[in-house]
């Protein structure tokens, strides 16, 4: 299975079976972590064709390193052999060369890094020979010696012959790196100014963009432009899947407008689809705009209380809780703090609903109590919100009424739970200690609000 497998090759069909290798691990001890895998226990017949694949593809990429190398050191030949043709004027011609190259990636742009600009890039490059009056006999070992790393590519498709042929050499490149016709076009449209560049440059990088477009679509006359136009603007109206079914028939032509109205109307008839006015999935239909406003308004809102379709503010049983109840009830429903609707309060776009401006809903809004108001614990305050009114109010007034005094008499117990807020209890008391208390004609009394808010009187 591993017969010629070198060790990278094992270490690549480790990562492959998701095997982790260290670096000191020997060829036999990665050979031992496969077959001890569970992928290889399961099916090893998949392993050892993940192996073989490793091996083979390592070997294709040997085999096309060496051809490059064989290639480059042709390459080298044809030159010593030229400079053994021209021994009398080698050293000047070297010198010329030299200059010559120096001089041309001065006056050109750098390498392009995208599609689009190659065609710029030979613009500016041949605008550069023209300035330097380049030989056409170097024109093909400048435009080899500016790609640098990316002429591998360009020897391992061209003829030994045709190296020095430099429009042969520049097709090669543009047919490696060039765009498609649409794809140039959307660069067209989409291009914007480098920080580096002027708006010259930009001008006439444009302007050499559009111009190599009309070139790719072979568009020569004003007519055609016309013609090209007008489809252009055809195929811009096209969803995705006819404008991919158009491209596929277009191959490497275009149709004029009336050609394209045609193969569009017999794509729609075969398909069995609308027209592009009534085709719901269209980018620019207004269909599908008009169905959701219409169902948004139309949507109704279901109460987690009861089975009433109202918002839950507007709930009766909702407004009956307390406000930890309330807080409880939004919490386990997962609603909004701020509008009470199935989001969070993050994601919330209505502006603050709280009297006190801040991000929650006035029903969980808590109510500050007064200074003199004498403080209980937490969990006293949640079992008086809770507990039922009867047996324990009766407690409360026992005590306040009740309160020993001295002489035997009974007198009003000020600090019994009736006089705190929160307290819904109504009593009034005419036994008293007449001879050191007196009952006043005044009570501290409280309303409470729907929202659950206490007002003193």
């Amino acid at each position: 299975m591993f017969k010629g497998a070198r060790k990278d090759d094992l270490k690549q069909n480790a990562s492959e079976l998701n095997l982790e290798v260290n670096e000191k691990n020997t060829l036999w001890d990665i050979i031992e972590l496969i077959k001890n895998s569970e992928p290889y226990k399961e099916n090893s017949e998949s392993v050892k064709e993940i192996a073989d694949l490793v091996i083979e593809e390592r070997k294709r990429h040997e085999q096309s390193q060496v051809e490059i190398e064989k290639l480059k050191l042709e390459l080298e030949v044809a030159k010593a052999q030229a400079e053994i043709k021209n021994t009398s004027c080698e050293g000047e011609s070297q010198d010329s060369l030299e200059t010559l190259i120096k001089s041309v990636r001065t006056l050109t742009v750098k390498l392009p890094t995208k599609q689009e600009n190659w065609v710029f890039f030979f613009s500016s490059l041949e605008r550069a020979f023209s300035t330097k009056n380049v030989p056409e006999k170097y024109k093909a070992e400048i435009l080899l010696n500016l790609l640098g790393e990316r002429a591998s590519n360009v020897i391992a498709y061209i003829k030994d012959d045709d190296l020095s042929d430099y429009l042969k050499v520049k097709d090669i490149v543009l047919r490696e790196f060039q765009p498609t016709p649409s794809s140039c076009l959307e660069n067209f449209r989409k291009a914007t100014r480098n920080h580096n560049e002027t708006y010259m440059m930009f001008a006439s990088r444009l302007i050499t963009n559009f111009d190599y477009y009309l070139k790719l679509r072979d568009v020569s006359d004003f007519e055609s432009l016309k013609q090209l136009i007008v489809s252009d603007k055809l195929r811009q109206t096209l969803d995705r899947e006819t404008a991919s079914f158009i491209s596929v028939r277009e191959s490497d032509k275009w149709f004029r407008p009336d050609e394209l109205g045609k193969e569009v109307d017999l794509y729609y008839t075969s398909r069995g689809k609308a027209t592009p006015e009534n085709y719901a999935g269209h980018k620019n239909s207004n269909v599908r705009n008009v169905s959701k406003v219409f169902l948004s308004d139309v949507k109704s809102i279901k109460c987690v209380l009861c089975p009433k379709n109202h918002h839950i503010s507007a709930c009766p049983n909702y407004l009956m809780l307390s406000v930890e109840e309330r807080i409880e009830v939004v919490k386990s429903n997962k609603l909004c703090f701020n509008c009470l609707h199935f989001h969070t309060v993050s994601n919330c776009k209505s502006k603050v609903s709280c009297h006190c401006r801040k991000r929650h809903h006035k029903t969980l809004h808590f109510h500050k109590t007064d200074e003199w108001h004498q403080p209980v614990s937490a969990e006293r305050n949640k079992q008086e919100n809770r507990a039922s009114g009867d047996s324990q109010n009766r407690g409360w007034l026992a005590d306040a009424v009740n309160a020993p005094s001295r002489g035997g008499e009974h007198s009003l117990n000020v600090n019994a739970p009736d006089f705190v807020q929160g307290s819904s209890l109504t009593f009034m008391s005419n036994n008293c200690n007449k001879q050191h208390s007196a009952l006043l004609s005044t009570a501290v009394c409280y309303l409470i609000d729907e929202s659950g808010k206490q007002v003193r009187l």
